[in-house]
């Protein structure tokens, strides 16, 4: 009995993490996207999810990274490389981000 309350708890855990997921992707936004990628990789959330979710995030960052590059701002450029970097966009886009 105890065994499958816990089985339970778990699947409707990986539930309300996918719904969270799928509502943090709806909005867009990179740090959103993070954050539930990451609680989603706690709560048990499936593997294929979460890679789809990190895929889209590592978009976003490089996006905003190429954006950024193009403002020459050398704080918002570093910023946006760190955060780019944390999202496994490549080495060589955060590489000539920085040389801009």
């Amino acid at each position: 009995r105890a065994a499958s309350m816990r089985e339970a708890q778990g699947l409707a855990d990986a539930v309300r993490g996918t719904n969270s997921l799928l509502a943090a992707m709806a909005t867009g936004d990179a740090a959103t996207i993070e954050r539930a990628c990451n609680l989603a990789e706690l709560a048990g959330v499936s593997t294929s999810a979460v890679s789809t979710a990190r895929q889209s995030l590592r978009q976003l960052r490089e996006a905003s990274l190429l954006t950024a590059a193009l403002s020459s701002d050398p704080e918002d450029i570093e910023r946006h490389c760190r955060a780019a970097a944390r999202s496994g966009v490549g080495e060589a886009v955060i590489d000539s981000a920085m040389r801009r």
